[in-house]
């Protein structure tokens, strides 16, 4: 599915060797699910995948270094800090993940125009509602926990900073979920 609304994005030839998607977040359920056939390569181009020993997130300056060297045409941003229990005692680190890091990934895009997918969470909404939220409903945006404050803060985060004001081109994506499950690992 995400395969298919990178294709609406970019036209059918998203996936050429001079345009190769980024993924970061490989050894994750999104990250695997991402790179798993029909987008793992062949003669549609190449999908470079990088896990967080690969690549820091939060190290911005290997982040930028790695980015700017591959100048892909999409990004799609599959890691997070996702510990939501472990969140509410290390806010620093679900914040630099989550937000920071994101806000980093976000200006690097805009700087080389390249399409910005990243994953987010129903934990920014207050949970009051009963038959779920539409993206637009913002009389619900109250995260309840810091892990829903560190999403909605990455959220924003793209939303509104610079480069993405001055290039007005540019295109990004914030996909909520409430759960992901996949092929290996615990599924809640």
């Amino acid at each position: 599915m995400l395969g298919q609304a990178i294709e609406e994005v970019l036209g059918n030839h998203f996936l050429t060797p001079s345009n190769s998607p980024f993924a970061r977040g490989r050894t994750i359920r999104k990250g695997r699910s991402i790179i798993s056939p029909p987008y793992e390569g062949g003669d549609k181009g190449e999908v470079l995948a990088y896990s967080r020993n690969d690549l820091d997130i939060t190290d911005n300056s290997a982040v930028f270094a790695k980015i700017t060297q591959l100048k892909p045409a999409v990004l799609i941003n599959a890691t997070g800090y996702t510990n939501v229990d472990g969140a509410e005692t290390d806010k620093k680190t679900a914040f630099a993940v989550n937000a920071e890091a994101v806000q980093n990934i976000a200006e690097i895009c805009a700087r080389i125009n390249a399409v910005f997918f990243h994953f987010s969470t129903d934990y920014v909404f207050d949970g009051s509602q009963r038959h779920g939220y539409s993206e637009d409903d913002m009389d619900h945006i109250a995260p309840l926990n810091v892990y829903g404050e560190s999403k909605l803060e990455g959220e924003l985060r793209i939303k509104n900073q610079e480069s993405r004001i001055k290039n007005k081109e540019w295109k990004y994506f914030i996909i909520r979920t409430s759960w992901l499950y996949g092929s290996g690992g615990k599924n809640f």
